[in-house]
C-alpha cells in the first residue's frame, strides 16, 4: 500500500509540469497609487504620498514636501495604507441633525401641547401626541438638514494594505525534487 502511494506521488512529480505556488498575493497597491505609511522611527510618523517602488525590502515615496523621493526600509514600515477615494459624512450629518431636531421637537411639542381643549369644538392635540408630532417632524427636517451640511463635508478612506511577514514558497520540478523556502520577516 505504500509502494503504491509512493509511486503515484513519484508518477504525478515526473509527470506534472513544474510549478510555483507561493502563499501570498501580490499586493494591491501599484506604481502611482497615493498611499500613506506609518513609520515609528520617523517624524513625522504618517507619512501621505506617491508610491514610486515597492519590494520586497524597499518601499520608495514622493512625499509633498520632500524635493528628493524618501526610500524606507521596508522593515521599519509598520503600515501601509492605500488610498480609495473620497467618503461624505452626510450618514453621520443626518444622524445628528436627526437627534438634535427631535430633541428640540419635543421640546417644542410639549410645551405647546395642551392639557384640554377648553370650551372650543375644535380636535386638539394633547401633550403626549404633540410631543411626538414634534419630535418626529423637527427630527426628519433636521435629518434632511443635516445630510446636507454632511455631503459638503468629505473625508479619505483608506484600506490598509497588509504586508506580508511570512513568505513561503514551493517548487516542484521534473526532477521529482522539491524546493521550499521560507521567508520571516518581523
Amino acid at each position: 500500500m505504500i509502494g503504491l502511494r509512493i509511486a503515484l506521488l513519484t508518477a504525478v512529480a515526473v509527470l506534472a509540469p513544474p510549478i510555483t505556488l507561493v502563499a501570498q498575493q501580490e499586493p494591491p497597491v501599484e506604481r502611482g497609487d497615493r498611499v500613506r505609511v506609518t513609520v515609528p522611527s520617523m517624524s513625522p510618523e504618517v507619512l501621505d504620498g506617491t508610491l514610486l517602488e515597492l519590494s520586497e525590502r524597499l518601499c520608495v515615496l514622493r512625499v509633498e514636501d520632500r524635493f528628493v523621493p524618501l526610500t524606507l526600509p521596508l522593515d521599519s514600515v509598520k503600515k501601509l495604507e492605500l488610498h480609495r477615494g473620497q467618503k461624505s459624512k452626510a450618514g453621520l450629518g443626518a444622524g445628528l441633525g436627526f437627534l438634535t431636531g427631535a430633541v428640540v421637537g419635543g421640546v417644542l411639542g410639549s410645551y405647546w401641547g395642551q392639557e384640554s381643549c377648553g370650551w372650543m369644538e375644535i380636535p386638539c392635540i394633547k401633550k403626549p401626541e404633540a410631543t411626538a408630532l414634534g419630535a418626529i417632524g423637527f427630527g426628519l427636517a433636521g435629518a434632511g438638514i443635516g445630510a446636507l451640511i454632511g455631503s459638503r463635508i468629505t473625508v479619505d478612506r483608506w484600506e490598509e494594505v497588509t504586508l506580508q511577514r511570512v513568505r513561503v514558497g514551493i517548487l516542484l520540478q521534473r526532477s521529482s525534487e522539491l524546493t521550499v523556502s521560507a521567508t520571516l520577516r518581523l
